[in-house]
């Protein structure tokens, strides 16, 4: 299962991280965060331990800026409730 996120724009100064709220059964669920600018394509991938409580975690990312387009990949077998996320 994939979520696309088109024409993010992150500015000249960037982000560096990713906040998300979700929850999940499991111990953890591996995300794959996939972004493109239309000429490369860079992938980040995150863990998010498992909470039955909807529970907010950061992580660090590699620095990014201008626009892109972001796709979350939830890879099968992956049990895991999606709030929001914000860029930071």
């Amino acid at each position: 299962v994939s979520l696309i996120f088109k024409d993010m724009n992150f500015g000249e100064g960037g982000i560096n991280g990713i906040r998300i709220l979700g929850k999940s059964g499991l111990k953890k669920n591996t995300i794959h965060i996939k972004f493109s600018d239309g000429e490369k394509e860079e992938r980040e991938i995150i863990e998010f331990a498992g909470a039955c409580e909807w529970t907010e975690r950061e992580f660090e990312l590699s620095t990014r800026r201008g626009t892109w387009e972001v796709t979350f990949i939830f890879l099968p077998g992956s049990d895991f409730d999606f709030k929001w996320f914000e860029f930071f």
